[in-house]
């Protein structure tokens, strides 16, 4: 149970995110619930799941981040960016080496090598930006 004078972890949170995103807490409860009233449950912590998630989405982090559970706000990736970025359909590329090798001239097996070497690069620039992420909000 909450004490009666201190505010939710959550409120703190959003009180959080809100001055990183230069936004004042009161209008933002009346954008997301049309009712600035709202105010006070979700400084007790209820914050009805709908609005959770479009809170979440506004300021990009996720629900887990909004409710504490998580100090990485940072959102996965969706299941569309990570086979748009990851399921390469090399047949589709026109995608031609120095050499004149084109990509269809390739064996299935050079294919998937560099499939590999590619997701691979994606994933370590994700990781690059997940750390410049934290690195900046840590100098704010």
């Amino acid at each position: 149970m909450i004490e009666k004078n201190k505010v939710s972890l959550i409120y703190k949170r959003l009180e959080s995110l809100c001055e990183q995103n230069n936004t004042k807490i009161t209008p933002l409860c009346v954008e997301i619930t049309g009712n600035k009233g709202n105010l006070s449950t979700w400084k007790k912590g209820n914050i009805r799941n709908d609005y959770l998630v479009k809170i979440a989405e506004k300021f990009n982090v996720t629900t887990d981040y909004l409710l504490c559970k998580t100090d990485d706000a940072t959102p996965p990736n969706t299941a569309e960016e990570n086979e748009r970025i990851l399921n390469i359909k090399w047949g589709s590329f026109g995608v031609s080496f120095d050499d004149g090798t084109h990509m269809n001239d390739l064996s299935n097996e050079e294919k998937e090598e560099l499939t590999d070497l590619f997701k691979l690069a994606v994933q370590q620039r994700i990781e690059r930006n997940k750390r410049k992420a934290e690195k900046e909000k840590q100098d704010k």
